[in-house]
């Protein structure tokens, strides 16, 4: 099972985020985080200790990178422009601040945290100093970093909060920084000169740095510290609270001078206009508020998000106010009369960050789906083909042709030896959630849609519709003429590949189908839902064969079928520690489980000869194995400390895999020499 941090978790696939303090029961109400039990917890760390099963992981050898190999590999955080335009930076779950040159993308430096194999230290806020020449970064360890731009030095850690860091301000004279904390402290640092405290003080649990002396520390304000912001005059902090409320400071005395009451959850962040007179606020609810920092009177509020709203800010123009939500849209209004003015972008999870350029011509956003994207403010069309999040991935048939499917809902075509891109077509999907490829390829969308377009020529895609819900999975049958498609609709639709005909629905599944595979004769289709099961149909007249029934701790996300057709692997299982289950798919019964996985294996894939089975996870790693013995043959490492990695699938000639990765993009790699795996049991399927 995938354990989060004590003090915050990201539930992704409910596109919410929350946030609960470990030193601290969380007031009634409260979301709260589960915790891991006492044995799983030791038995990962067993494991770990002990090197697992098989071989020492190594690096992976990556021959090539499709899409942008510099994006996050989790939830984004935090975004950032440097107020002299020429930065940008970005904050992750990944334990990672990247530093990129503002106008080409370029990635200057990376910063990371203290962090391990089973926990990233997650950043949660990050600010550019008034002079751009210091990048500060909040996080979830309770430290605060400060880097030098221009030369990526660590200029000092600051330790003092007793938990997460969750927001940052700097005066605007870039003297001193104020930091927000679950800890129910907002502290005041000296930057220009940062000292040890010369008073010995009790030690903070997992932080190994020195405590720095602070200016002021306020702990009287009641409840957990989400954001904080400091006026452009200098003479306001504004510091939102889990109570619902803002408590609005002098900034000199720290006397609070309004308490703004008006939200309905817990304040989630806060920008002030340039002119130091309007205060906006976003809380974990629809509506953003206003205020008028002179009375603390409420403004106009912005209204329209289908959910929490994360994040605010401002242009520096003072015209337009910019919102990121839950419902994975950024969004733009008018700081003058609160009216919306457009949908910014669009993420295909829940939007977290926002951050105007210093010429307010772009806004950035970053999401749970781990992607920044960058927008105009005035938008001009284009005819280009808008690039995403790269998340499904296949091979065509004579390995000449590697096709993928990105969040943007495009299918795009590539050189499968150069990474060249030879073609691009978007679909008209919100995001194409899973390809297959053969004479032509099968592209599923999230809009329900599955289209068949061909892997070369001018021809147009066609569009078939038959699915309620999202597609999740596509497949095609060894001779291409079949396609099949698994749905959130919880059914299975078979076709005709070549006449775009739908030929039969198959229902069963009691939940959301997550993939669906045909066996090797394409005689029958294999599918899982998060319904638990896995489940065997008759392609030629619909019927349900067999349903292999899985343990308690089962809970299989995918399928992969070996060539030779004796042996089904299913990975997904929850169970500590982290298990692939062998089964045989004629009778149904298990044949092995294999550990070795740090985190939750999501994806496998046979080699054509049958010999090797490659299984991919959340921890980073990809793992090949003897499928007839269970052996482990070799761990190769492609994200440290860990990274998700959706999906493995085989080159033909087998001597290469491509993944889906966390940070979106898909990667080539060469696999080592696997000469000791002994021929299959059974005939080869050598196509």
């Amino acid at each position: 099972m995938t354990k989060f941090p004590a003090f915050r978790a990201v539930v992704v696939a409910a596109g919410v985020s929350l946030a609960t303090p470990s030193s601290a029961q969380p007031p009634p109400g409260k979301p709260t985080v589960p915790q891991a039990a006492g044995t799983q917890q030791q038995q990962l760390q067993q494991q770990r200790q002990q090197g697992r099963r098989g071989p020492r992981a190594e690096p992976a050898t990556v021959l090539l990178t499709l899409g942008d190999p510099l994006k996050h590999w989790d939830v984004v955080r935090a975004v950032a422009f440097s107020p002299d335009g020429k930065w940008f930076a970005s904050a992750s779950d990944d334990g990672s601040v990247k530093l990129k040159d503002a106008a080409t993308g370029k990635e200057a430096h990376v910063f990371a945290a203290n962090a391990n194999r089973l926990l990233s230290a997650a950043f949660y806020a990050v600010a550019f100093s008034p002079d751009s020449k210091t990048l500060a970064a909040a996080s979830a360890d309770k430290t605060i970093r400060l880097w030098d731009v221009a030369t990526g030095a660590l200029k000092v850690t600051l330790a003092g909060h007793r938990d997460a860091v969750a927001g940052i301000a700097f005066r605007p004279d870039g003297k001193v920084l104020a930091t927000a904390s679950d800890d129910r402290t907002v502290r005041f640092w000296d930057v220009e000169k940062p000292t040890p405290d010369p008073v010995p003080r009790a030690g903070i649990p997992g932080v190994t740095e020195p405590p720095i002396k602070e200016l002021k520390v306020i702990d009287q304000i009641g409840d957990f510290a989400a954001a904080v912001a400091w006026s452009p005059d200098g003479k306001w902090v504004a510091v939102g609270l889990w109570d619902q409320t803002v408590q609005l400071w002098d900034a000199e005395s720290g006397v609070t001078k309004h308490v703004l009451k008006g939200h309905t959850a817990r304040i989630s962040s806060l920008a002030f206009t340039p002119d130091s007179r309007t205060l906006v606020s976003s809380a974990l609810e629809p509506i953003v508020r206003t205020w008028t920092v002179a009375d603390g009177k409420a403004g106009p509020t912005l209204s329209g998000h289908a959910g929490p709203v994360f994040a605010v800010a401002v242009g520096h123009d003072g015209a337009i106010v910019a919102t990121a939500g839950h419902d994975g849209t950024v969004r733009l209004w008018s700081a003058g009369d609160g009216k919306p003015v457009r949908t910014a972008a669009t993420h295909t999870g829940a939007a977290l960050s926002v951050a105007f350029s210093a010429d307010a011509g772009r806004v950035a956003s970053g999401g749970s789906d781990a992607a920044v994207r960058f927008t105009p403010v005035d938008p001009r069309p284009t005819g280009s083909v808008t690039a995403g999040n790269l998340i499904a991935a296949a091979y065509s048939p004579d390995g000449k042709f590697l096709t993928t499917g990105d969040d943007a809902g495009a299918v795009r075509v590539w050189d499968a030896d150069t990474g060249r891109e030879l073609r691009a077509e978007s679909v008209g999907a919100k995001a194409v959630t899973a390809v297959a490829a053969g004479r032509r390829v099968i592209a599923g969308g999230a809009d329900g849609k599955v289209t068949l377009l061909p892997l070369s020529g001018d021809d147009k895609p066609v569009s078939l519709a038959g699915h309620k819900d999202a597609v999740r999975a596509v497949a095609l049958s060894p001779d291409g003429s079949l396609a099949a498609s698994g749905s959130a609709d919880k059914t299975i639709i078979l076709w005709d590949a070549e006449a775009g005909k739908l030929l039969r629905t198959l229902s069963g599944h009691d939940g959301v189908v997550t993939s669906v595979v045909f066996t090797p004769d394409g005689k029958s289709v294999v599918s899982t839902a998060d319904d638990r099961g896995i489940k065997v149909w008759d392609v030629a007249d619909g019927r349900l064969v067999r349903t292999l029934d899985p343990d308690e701790d089962d809970d299989p996300l995918a399928v992969a079928i070996r060539p030779d057709g004796k042996q089904l692997a299913s990975v997904g299982n929850r169970d500590v520690p982290p298990t692939v289950k062998l089964w045989d798919p004629a009778t149904g019964a298990t044949q092995r489980t294999l550990p070795g996985h740090l985190d939750r294996p999501l994806a496998a894939a046979y080699r054509a000869n049958s010999q090797v089975l490659a299984t991919v996870a959340a921890d980073g790693t990809l793992r090949l194995w003897n499928p007839t013995t269970g052996k482990s043959l070799q761990a190769l490492i492609l994200r440290r400390p860990r990274g998700t990695i959706s999906q493995v699938v085989f080159h033909p000639k087998g001597d290469r895999v491509a993944t889906v990765n966390g940070n979106g993009t898909v990667t080539v790699i060469k696999l080592p020499d696997l000469s000791e795996a002994p021929t299959a049991t059974a005939s080869a399927n050598n196509n």
